[in-house]
């Protein structure tokens, strides 16, 4: 389970975005991670699920959540069922019409990652992590 309090104190216009959860290896722009599962946020302030798994991908999914410059929220992503991971904001179960799987992704490998940037040109936001907290069940 990851989870994180976030706010976006600048929240990103233009071709920024910010997203933060987990993804596996990163070498370029957000949009080409293989593998991830997090939360976006565009300029507007909606905030959006994604995940992809290689096979299984979910893109740009509303949580019908918008936030406004400053506000902090407790994002969780429950990876308790792979094939079924599921997204809260705080504590309230988001896009849960969605199934977000998971299960390609060889033993679950992922890291906890945050990213704020833009393509080119202006608009890039700022944000802010007060905490990060991952923790699984032990065998």
């Amino acid at each position: 389970i990851w989870e994180a309090r976030v706010a976006l104190s600048t929240l990103p216009t233009l071709l920024g975005i910010a997203v933060w959860g987990m993804a596996g290896d990163k070498n370029a722009v957000a949009s080409t991670v293989a593998e991830s599962a997090w939360f976006r946020a565009n300029g507007d302030g909606v905030i959006l699920v994604e995940t992809d798994d290689i096979v299984n991908e979910q893109n740009s999914i509303a949580t019908g959540t918008t936030v406004t410059a400053g506000q902090y929220k407790i994002y969780k992503i429950d990876f308790t069922t792979i094939a079924d991971v599921k997204f809260f904001i705080d504590g309230v179960r988001v896009a849960a019409a969605t199934t977000f799987n998971m299960s390609n992704v060889a033993a679950l490998k992922l890291q906890p990652y945050f990213h704020n940037a833009k393509a080119s040109g202006a608009g890039l936001g700022v944000l802010d992590v007060d905490y990060l907290r991952i923790w699984q069940k032990r065998s």
